[in-house]
């Protein structure tokens, strides 16, 4: 057949792969068709006549064995050779497609010169069949036109049987069909007969090389069975096998293969008998196919093989076909996996996942055992990251190493050390008597963390803070427990380095009311809860109001009217502080700026707010303070912020520059607290205050005859050669407020003038101040007396 007449269908979903097909063959002088699948390629046979189809396997809607099945049903099919494109190479995958119809195979990737011979040679035969006479039998297999009375199915036993059984048989048949032709036919019609018998021998023979090199080439050991076990065919991999599985490898041909595997001794005898009846029920029919993993421990080391049994054949000429796979790589890899999933990389150690199992199972075993205990110990290292900042974290992981193993000294075989993350580290200690048990190892703990670690010739102290719990019948899940744990160990850690706790609910029940506390306090600023609460400033030279403190209150729906010093620390931490702030920031400027107008005799008023560490590191500070003051219309001279030396003595030239940009807006500086953080009197120069705050601490100390007031005096005397201003907070009796006189502090606060009051009670003041230029103050709040 001349190739510029031939018609060639290429089946292929890959693009590229189709393309390159076609610039072959059209190169060849094919006439070629594409279509893009299985489906695409039925409709193309449909409508058209094709002298060939190359058809890729593994394709969307149709695959290639079903495209290929569905032809060959069809009468204009039957003739055509089809011919599958596969990366497949598995024995089991050729049977398929010879099942499915297919004459031949051509592997990817393909070589040009290959692909264009095994074409000719397919085409080449069908022609040869054609010129056939019509009352010749013809069998198509794997492309070799094989001109015998066989069908496919007598075919496949050919996989069981060797070369010469096959050919001798089937021309036993033929020299008695012959003679008796020799007496009916013509003597061309006898002469074509033995032309085609020779012909047949000789693609028997390719054919066999073929079949026999391609299961050779596999790595894979494959042993083909008849219905009653017994081996027919082996590759070569299989004659290897039995060096490493003797199981697989001492069934040779002729052996019977059930009877080698149920008779395998121990430690093998399990997976031979299930291996054994997994070939019944696949020959049987009952499966359609079987596998199974098993360990086998040859002398060279421990390997892992997988036995998968199929078949092939109808229910008459059934033939099974045995796999053996060596999966020693994959199962070293798996369990690779499955160590680095449960253990931490840089130690070793357990991590989270494998102690919340550890942690799981004895708390199981804690309900049904009553006289079973154990504990668990939370520790964080101490200070670890000044280690990090100063040698580096090379450094600070020979540190975590070094611990790591210090720990793993320090407990039992029957115990967990675990690495939770960064510094964090966890010991689970079973069948423990009590909670004394687990202090014991926490003192053994401390004591091998304070020996000195050698990092880079550098020696390096550490300890750890460490929370303890004990099991308990309440604990179901090991993630309460690490909760509790955890719990107990920021509790240490807030008493200082190398502290220990152990849990109690107690510590539960303050947690739980934190975090309802915190989900409070976030509703609270979108419900409009807070409210400001303003404490009078008096003169203490005259008894003038001065003005006002404004203070934060929360007017809680359950609890009712709640202190600040419950729920500042909360939402500091929680970020809220700063929403907070800016909202009595402008409330109480719209406030004052309102009592400007009402009581213009009481001006001018000074507005004191104070400014947490979390706003004044706020980047936006001072622009939300500019438009606070557009806003409201309050004058900058007004307004007073308090901030704490321990906030502006973090980052000193930071503060430094923003309290100058605050005091450039004619805003007023206090510093609060002052005398209880970590100031250095070198520094207080440097920042522009107006206004030291001598803090209520110093201020209860003074007794009635003005003992214990060093502090104060001291304090005020800074004040007065640094021309600043004085306010003592927490004055209580009349004796304090006396003796602050005669210090000549400036200006006092506390509960002997007043107690904070809400805005109306506060205006009510302002109306009785408004007629007076001097008040009288007493505990519990301020009465007026007018000066004629």
């Amino acid at each position: 057949m001349s190739a510029s007449r031939t018609r060639v269908l290429v089946v292929e979903d890959s693009p590229s792969q189709a393309r390159r097909l076609q610039t072959v063959l059209e190169s060849a002088e094919f006439v070629v068709s594409t279509a893009i699948d299985g489906v695409a390629g039925w409709e193309a046979f449909a409508s058209s006549k094709f002298d060939l189809i190359l058809s890729d396997v593994m394709m969307p809607g149709l695959s290639g064995y079903e495209l290929c099945r569905k032809i060959k049903n069809d009468a204009r099919g039957r003739s055509t050779p089809f011919v599958l494109l596969t990366s497949l190479a598995k024995p089991l995958d050729l049977v398929r497609g010879l099942e499915c119809g297919a004459d031949n195979y051509i592997y990817k990737p393909f070589q040009t010169d290959a692909l264009l011979s095994r074409i000719r040679t397919i085409l080449e035969n069908k022609s040869a069949r054609e010129s056939a006479p019509a009352d010749c039998d013809d069998v198509l297999f794997m492309g070799h036109p094989l001109k015998i009375a066989a069908t496919k199915e007598q075919m496949l036993d050919y996989l069981g049987s060797t070369f010469d059984d096959f050919v001798q048989a089937r021309h036993r048949e033929y020299e008695s069909a012959l003679a008796r032709e020799k007496q009916l036919a013509q003597a061309e019609t006898y002469r074509l007969r033995e032309q085609m018998l020779c012909q047949e021998k000789e693609n028997l023979g390719r054919l066999h090389q073929f079949l026999q090199s391609t299961l050779d080439a596999l790595a894979t050991r494959i042993a083909i069975l008849d219905a009653a076990g017994t081996v027919l065919a082996v590759n070569a991999a299989w004659k290897r096998l039995g060096d490493v599985d003797p199981l697989a490898g001492a069934c040779g041909v002729g052996v019977n293969y059930l009877a080698a595997c149920e008779g395998a001794g121990e430690p093998r005898g399990a997976e031979g008998i299930a291996v054994a009846e997994g070939i019944r029920a696949v020959s049987a029919h009952r499966r359609d196919e079987f596998s199974r993993e098993y360990p086998c421990e040859p002398p060279e080391g421990r390997r892992w093989f997988n036995v998968r049994v199929t078949r092939f054949g109808d229910t008459d000429s059934v033939r099974v076909v045995v796999a053996y796979e060596d999966i020693t790589s994959r199962k070293a890899a798996e369990e690779q996996l499955v160590h680095e999933a449960y253990h931490d990389a840089l130690t070793g150690l357990p991590n989270r996942a494998l102690l919340t199992d550890r942690l799981g199972r004895a708390v199981a075993r804690a309900k049904w055992s009553e006289g079973f205990k154990f504990a668990v110990l939370f520790l964080d290292l101490d200070g670890f990251k000044v280690v990090n900042d100063s040698l580096g974290h090379i450094a600070g992981d020979e540190l975590l190493m070094g611990i790591a193993r210090r720990l793993e000294g320090c407990v039992r075989s029957g115990d967990t050390v675990a690495r939770l993350g960064g510094d964090e580290f966890a010991i689970l200690v079973n069948d423990v008597h009590d909670v004394q048990d687990a202090l014991r190892l926490v003192d053994r703990v401390q004591q091998e963390l304070s020996l000195p670690f050698l990092l880079g010739g550098h020696e390096v102290f550490t300890s750890a803070s460490i929370g303890i719990a004990a099991s308990d019948s309440r604990y179901d899940r090991p993630v309460e427990l690490l909760r509790d744990v955890d719990t107990a160990m920021y509790r240490a850690k807030a008493q200082g380095k190398a502290h220990h706790v152990v849990f109690d609910q107690a510590m539960h029940t303050s947690v739980v009311n934190r975090l309802k506390l915190e989900t409070d306090l976030r509703r609270a600023i979108d419900r409009h809860e807070f409210r400001v609460a303003y404490q009078p400033i008096v003169a203490l030279d005259d008894g003038r109001l001065t003005g006002f403190e404004a203070l934060v209150r929360w007017q809680h729906p359950e609890r009712g009217l709640i202190a600040p010093g419950e729920f500042i620390s909360a939402a500091e931490e929680t970020g809220l502080v700063i929403p907070l702030d800016l909202w009595v920031i402008r409330e109480a400027c719209r406030q004052v700026r309102a009592w400007h107008d009402e009581f213009p005799r009481a001006c001018p008023l000074m507005l004191s707010v104070n400014l947490s560490s979390k706003q004044f590191a706020y980047p936006t500070l001072i622009d939300r303070i500019d438009e606070i003051l557009a806003d409201t219309r309050l004058n900058p001279y007004s307004l007073r912020m308090e901030v704490t030396e321990s906030v502006i003595m973090a980052q000193p030239e930071i503060a430094a520059a923003k309290l100058r940009q605050i005091r450039e807006r004619g805003i007023t500086l206090s510093m609060d607290d002052f005398g209880t953080g970590y100031s250095s009197l070198s520094y207080l120069h440097q920042f522009p205050f107006d206004v030291l705050k001598i803090d209520r601490s110093f201020v209860s100390r003074i007794g009635p005859a003005g003992e214990n007031a060093e502090i104060a005096a001291t304090i005020v005397a800074l004040a007065h050669n640094l021309n600043m201003k004085i306010v003592a907070e927490g004055v209580e009796t009349p004796e304090q407020a006396e003796h602050l006189r005669n210090l000549h502090c400036h200006y006092g606060q506390g509960f002997y003038f007043s107690r904070p009051l809400t805005a109306p009670d506060a205006a009510a003041l302002l109306t009785q101040v408004g007629v007076r230029e001097r008040v009288e103050v007493g505990m519990g709040g301020m009465r007026k007396e007018t000066e004629r």
